[in-house]
């Protein structure tokens, strides 16, 4: 009985814990992006990354990341990045969240949201990744 109970909770977790391709792939991007753009990469650190919001083609995360400045101290900040899939390209924001509002910044809870909030979040991603991201090669 035991066992059962075990391969039960052990199977339990590892479907729980289990994250789409979108997920993975943006978090891979988040990494490398993120350890491209800072001077000295050996300092950096992503700290509680958590997923905000995913869908098929867009997912956004926020996360604390520190590493060390010019001058030798060390900063951290929050930061939204938002990882978007069209069908001709990829396309990426990294934004600082100290003075900004989230891209959801209204939806407090997102797991009940409805098709036009929805909707809403993916299309202010949208144009927000079409002026102000980068388009990345896959």
């Amino acid at each position: 009985m035991r066992k059962i109970m075990f391969m039960l909770t052990v199977s339990f977790v590892i479907f729980v814990s289990c994250k789409t391709p979108i997920e993975r792939k943006a978090e891979k991007q988040l990494r490398e992006t993120m350890y491209s753009l800072v001077k000295n990469p050996d300092s950096y650190k992503i700290h509680d990354t958590e997923i905000k919001y995913h869908t098929d083609s867009l997912c956004i995360i926020h996360c604390d990341c520190s590493g060390q400045n010019g001058f030798g101290g060390y900063n951290r900040s929050k930061i939204e990045y938002i990882y978007l899939l069209t069908e001709n390209c990829t396309y990426e924001v990294v934004r600082d969240l100290a003075d900004k509002k989230s891209i959801f910044y209204n939806h407090s809870d997102l797991t009940r949201l409805s098709k036009t909030d929805s909707a809403d979040i993916e299309s202010a991603a949208i144009i927000y990744c079409i002026f102000n991201g980068r388009e990345i090669s896959q």
